[in-house]
């Protein structure tokens, strides 16, 4: 863990400009895809930000928690009731999105004095009572006294939408690499390797979950704040699903926790594969792809990155034959 936040931090330049590279890319996507598409791209880019965001502080502090779901909600509640109550903006309500969320993370980092199951099932269970509390408190019913969720008129395009989630991906990227090529970056590293020699060296390592945390919901929180208006209803059973705080957990473990690639690389193969088994095998799909999730919990434990890593050490522990005949030469 600690040699990728060193490469992170003498490469620190190049991981921006391969972000860049790879947002500006994506904006080509309104070019090539029709609207089946981009809606199903745009789907995937707010999958990859919250298995990312997620990544921050359960792979990278070793922190696993089940609230990124709470934040994702928190922050689609906000703008409904910033946009449709107060007449705010959309761009704004976006951004407040992700900073309740962030404040909501600030009172909720008590917790993360919180070990193990005990964080995990804290936040899972904070997560069930949001859901519960919700559609009972009439400030997020909706409008009307008797509405259970909150529905947008179209603000923009898909194309617009797509666009705004690009950035948002490149900024949440961009964010995590200055973080992590940071001093907090190399905490994060000596935090989850052995947090009392870290405390030993200096670390403040309650300072750096909290910052982890805190970085961590305010994007899941903009990101829940572009999906509200995007899908044009949201309703407390559906927006604090479950689903939005395992999928992210199961995309990180796919693709490789606590690595800046890992999510991203397991989060679109996953998603693609959960689309094609959704459009040719309806009926089975859930039951073929939970079978696929046990697969993979079982034997890629450490994720696709750690087989890669693997091969190349062994081309790198091998030399081509040729060096091998000079080294073998020089030696006699």
């Amino acid at each position: 863990m600690a040699t990728w936040n060193k490469g992170i931090f003498l490469n620190r330049n190049r991981y921006l400009l391969v972000a860049l590279a790879g947002a500006l890319a994506l904006c080509l996507g309104p070019a090539f895809l029709d609207s089946y598409w981009l809606k199903f791209v745009s789907f995937l880019i707010i999958s990859l930000i919250i298995a990312c965001s997620w990544n921050l502080i359960g792979g990278y502090c070793g922190y696993f928690s089940f609230g990124h779901g709470l934040f994702f909600g928190i922050g689609a509640y906000t703008i409904a009731v910033a946009v449709l109550r107060f007449n705010v903006n959309p761009y704004a309500g976006m951004l407040l999105g992700g900073l309740v969320s962030a404040a909501l993370a600030l009172v909720m980092s008590p917790m993360l004095r919180l070990k193990g199951f005990n964080f995990a099932l804290t936040t899972l269970a904070l997560l069930e009572a949001t859901k519960v509390i919700f559609p009972k408190w009439e400030f997020t019913r909706g409008m009307k006294s008797w509405d259970l969720g909150w529905s947008f008129p179209p603000l923009m395009s898909d194309t617009r939408y797509y666009l705004l989630l690009v950035l948002v991906f490149f900024l949440m990227l961009a964010s995590h690499i200055v973080f992590l090529s940071s001093r907090l970056g190399f905490a994060t590293a000596a935090l989850k390797e052995d947090e009392l020699m870290a405390r030993g060296i200096g670390v403040n390592t309650m300072l750096t979950r909290v910052c982890a945390f805190v970085l961590s919901a305010f994007w899941v929180g903009v990101t829940g704040a572009i999906y509200a208006p995007m899908i044009t209803y949201i309703s407390s059973q559906a927006i604090f699903s479950l689903s939005w705080s395992v999928k992210p957990i199961i995309v990180s473990i796919f693709g490789g926790i606590g690595t800046l690639t890992g999510p991203i690389l397991g989060g679109a193969i996953l998603i693609f594969i959960d689309q094609l088994l959704w459009e040719r095998f309806l009926e089975y799909h859930t039951l073929i792809y939970g079978v696929l999730l046990v697969a993979i919990v079982m034997f890629l434990p450490d994720g696709l990155l750690s087989h890669y890593d693997r091969v190349t050490s062994m081309f790198r522990r091998y030399p081509p034959a040729q060096e091998a005949k000079e080294s073998h030469a020089s030696a006699s």
